[in-house]
């Protein structure tokens, strides 16, 4: 039985993982999408309009710099706004007995803001998400999980068209 509760909690660190992993190349994927696209763009304009504009590049060679960090704020304010969310949808469905657990769930940002982790950091998280064989499961991780997958995919598209 402890194996098997063992493999569960295994599988649930394993999906947020994969949600965090997820995000990150998502985002890699999709800010590669968006240079390609700027480049051919770049590429299509008239020879005269496009040496004029790679002059003012060279004067002002802070503008390219300025452009890139606008899309990586944009993707960063995506992933803040996701996982906050998410933080607070865990902290909603959490059950509360002591509120103990409810207040452990916090969020972090590594990766200069482009990954973004929320969780539990109570022992016993891991048994109200899953069960044990005397209490039911109360799952709170997984459904906040789930709804915030769509919204963060919906964000990253909107971003990228």
């Amino acid at each position: 039985m402890q194996k098997n509760f063992l493999a569960n909690v295994e599988k649930e660190v394993g999906r947020v993982f994969c949600f965090v992993l997820f995000c990150h190349l998502n985002i890699r994927d999709r800010l590669e999408n968006i240079y390609k696209l700027r480049e051919k763009q770049r590429g299509k304009e008239g020879d005269r309009e496009g040496k004029r504009k790679e002059k003012q590049r060279e004067g002002n060679g802070g503008q390219k710099k300025l452009r890139k960090n606008a899309t990586l704020d944009d993707v960063k304010h995506v992933v803040k706004s996701n996982t906050v969310s998410m933080n607070k949808n865990m902290q909603n469905l959490a059950p509360v007995d002591t509120g103990n657990m409810k207040r452990s769930i916090t969020s972090e940002f590594t990766d200069g803001g482009l990954t973004g982790t929320t969780g539990p950091h109570t022992d016993y998280a891991g048994y109200v998400e899953h069960g044990t064989r005397f209490q039911a499961a109360q799952p709170f991780v997984k459904p906040a999980f789930d709804v915030q997958k769509k919204v963060f995919t919906n964000d990253l598209e909107r971003l990228t068209k």
